[in-house]
């Protein structure tokens, strides 16, 4: 059972550099230009955090059953 964990976190630790990076360029991608635009930064980066973790859970789990098969 310790094994198969040990397994899995390594992967998961393997993997989470690129999805730190995708968050990261999503959310600078919603940083304004203009300082008048600043009224909405934290809504706008809320929503990059959460589309840019459900994607890479999304790529995450895809990646770890593919290698498996």
């Amino acid at each position: 059972m310790t094994t198969i964990f040990c397994k899995e976190l390594k992967d998961v630790l393997r993997w989470t550099p690129l999805g730190v990076i995708v968050i990261g360029l999503l959310c600078w991608q919603k940083i304004p230009g203009q300082i008048h635009e600043c009224f909405d930064v934290p809504s706008a980066l809320a929503t990059g955090v959460i589309i840019g973790s459900g994607l890479f859970a999304l790529v995450l789990g895809l990646l770890q059953s593919m290698f498996d098969l």
